[in-house]
């Protein structure tokens, strides 16, 4: 999962909560779009020889009419993502 942080940084200094975080899009629903955290903690799995089970989670709030569909697009490209990079 990928943060945005300058996104996350502003919140909290508005007194923002997780909730609101969420609804703002600061946890992203693709891997790899926020910078490089995901794609080293990837090479560093692999850098150990790791080939056991990975769980992501998906935290995210849909939008008022949003299609659960939607979701499942979206974790179907973390999967992708996450099978780019050999895991």
């Amino acid at each position: 999962m990928d943060v945005d942080l300058e996104l996350l940084a502003r919140l909290h200094a508005e007194g923002r909560g997780l909730e609101e975080a969420w609804a703002a899009g600061c946890v992203l629903p693709s891997s790899g779009r926020a910078g490089r955290r995901s794609t080293n903690a990837c090479k560093h799995l692999l850098a150990i020889g790791y080939d056991n089970w990975i769980v992501v989670e998906q935290d995210r709030i849909l939008a008022p009419g949003e299609s659960f569909d939607r979701a499942l697009e979206s974790a179907e490209r973390n999967r992708a993502w996450l099978r780019e990079r050999g895991l």
